[in-house]
């Protein structure tokens, strides 16, 4: 088969800018998927760094090229001239400012670029001046310089430094960097990035990174000792000192009483490689466990965990992650260097020389983790990812077809992929209930055609095709056919107008990570859709 040719919509998740996903298949746009998330969100990049998306907004300055003289606030003295389609400095004077007058107001604690270009230089310097707040954003030379910035104030000017300013000034560019609404294509784990989708989520870890603050029992702490996930020099070092409990520790956390709760950290050996997490106050004595940062393994658990996971984010680093119901309404997460991976919770050992490095501890409601959440002085929230796509009549046929997607789902209750109707009256759908099970479901005005569960592990990467025609439905996963049936009705011409990543009312968003979603407009044979499913 040809899965391109035979395919009346691709979403092979690549290209996208914000809030939109863009489909391989149509071209012309119609199968594009719109996406919303208020809020940023991290993803693995293709370098195996865990970051945060981002997308320029649209250029804020007008007549940046100085095509003209307009536009331009010209400051003192007045030397300085707009000229030759450049800002000309040529004055012994240190207080010279250049003001674009048609920059709409920036939003005090957004990020923005900053950019322009030094030609002609002879002498001086320039930077960027916050009005009543000096940057240290300093130019000296010919060449294009590029600068982030979070806003201050609501406005920021180009102005002299030296005494002496001789050179030039063109192309001066300032965008907003956007990271609302901006899909993550996620790397973890290697291989072609996937659509990673998750519910709101909320950090109740304060300072995430910054481990300044927190209680240090028998250990020290130095910061900024190491390459983090992130890449960049601020992950710190914890080692014991002699003998005793030794653990950092972070205390009065906020909770639920009788809520998952899940409690990470990434760690990486440094002179030991065994790491233990536990928490109290709130949870159970018999939340814990022991982890290998060398080899990625979990050792000795408590029994009262409901979820323990060790993942590897290479370069020697690890996600620990240890899940369990709070008893109580504050948590108090231990992180300590162990001797062993069979030690006792709390254990009691001479430390010396036992260290590990740490960075981004998160504390979430939830029974597993999700991506990271960056803090640094308040909680932070990330809210859901949706998506969907609509105005499908001319690419979905209503009468048959197949339905397929590769990837994984998530954790937590319903999670769905449809075709529908606009509503969950009529749908084609393929979700899981749960982590353990790939349910599927063709519904007809609201009476069930062809249904059932499959009890698998549907966290793990999966090829699934739903098959549906009058009297002709069949599921295959991974290269076989796991349910069918030879009786019920499909839909009338044009019903099937929507791809949704949710049950087609918009409840049971879905969760996890989309490698490959695909339409077809006939019923595939059972060749093809085994091909087609094959791992």
């Amino acid at each position: 088969m040809n899965a391109y040719n035979d395919a009346s919509l691709i979403v092979y998740p690549s290209g996208y800018k914000e809030s939109k996903i863009y489909s391989l298949k149509p071209t012309d746009g119609t199968g594009d998927l719109t996406f919303a998330r208020a809020s940023s969100a991290t993803r693995v990049n293709e370098q195996g760094l865990i970051e945060t998306p981002s997308v320029l907004g649209s250029e804020l300055v007008t007549n940046g090229d100085f095509a003209t003289n307009t536009d331009w606030v010209i400051g003192e003295p007045s030397t300085m001239s707009i000229s030759g389609g450049k800002a000309v400095y040529a004055s012994t004077s240190i207080n010279q400012r250049l003001t674009s007058i048609n920059i709409p107001s920036m939003t005090v604690g957004k990020s923005y670029v900053v950019e322009y270009t030094i030609s002609d230089y002879v002498s001086g310097s320039i930077f960027l001046e916050r009005p009543n707040n000096t940057s240290s954003e300093l130019s000296s030379a010919n060449g294009t310089y590029k600068f982030t910035l979070v806003a201050t104030t609501t406005s920021v000017r180009l102005r002299t430094f030296s005494a002496s300013n001789i050179f030039k000034i063109d192309n001066v560019s300032v965008k907003e960097v956007i990271t609302s609404n901006i899909p993550r294509i996620d790397y973890l784990g290697g291989g072609c990035g996937s659509l990673l989708l998750e519910g709101q989520r909320t950090n109740l870890v304060t300072y995430s990174e910054d481990f300044s603050g927190y209680n240090k029992q028998n250990i020290t702490l130095t910061a900024d000792s190491a390459s983090s996930p992130n890449g960049t020099i601020d992950a710190s070092n914890i080692e014991g000192v002699g003998t005793g409990y030794t653990n950092l520790y972070n205390g009065g956390i906020t909770i639920t009483a009788s809520t998952s709760y899940s409690f990470s950290i990434f760690a990486k050996k440094n002179k030991t490689n065994f790491i233990q997490i536990l928490t109290s106050s709130g949870f159970s004595t018999q939340v814990w466990a022991n982890f290998d940062l060398e080899n990625g393994v979990v050792g000795s658990t408590g029994p009262n965990n409901t979820d323990t996971k060790i993942e590897s984010y290479g370069s020697g680093w690890y996600r620990c992650t240890i899940s369990g119901v709070s008893g109580g309404t504050s948590a108090t997460p231990y992180i300590s260097p162990i001797n062993s991976l069979t030690a006792s919770r709390f254990a009691s050992f001479d430390a010396t020389n036992h260290s590990i490095f740490v960075w981004g501890l998160q504390v979430e409601a939830g029974s597993y983790p999700t991506s990271y959440i960056p803090t640094s002085g308040t909680t932070v929230t990330r809210v859901a990812d949706t998506s969907s796509t609509t105005g499908l009549s001319s690419v979905i046929n209503s009468t048959e077809g197949v339905l397929f997607m590769e990837g994984t789902f998530g954790g937590g209750s319903y999670k769905f992929i449809t075709l529908n109707s606009g509503s969950s009256t009529n749908r084609v759908s393929i979700y899981s209930p749960n982590g353990g099970q790939i349910s599927f479901n063709v519904r007809n005005s609201g009476g069930n055609q062809f249904n059932g569960n499959i009890f698998l592990d549907a966290t793990i990467n999966h090829k699934i095709a739903l098959k549906y025609k009058a009297n002709d439905f069949a599921l295959w996963i991974d290269g076989v056919e796991v349910a069918s049936s030879l009786s019920g009705s499909t839909f009338a011409a044009s019903t099937l107008t929507s791809l949704s990543l949710h049950d087609g009312g918009g409840g049971s968003v879905f969760q996890g990570n989309v490698q490959n979603l695909m339409v077809f407009p006939t019923a595939l044979t059972d060749a093809t859709l085994a091909t087609l499913t094959t791992i």
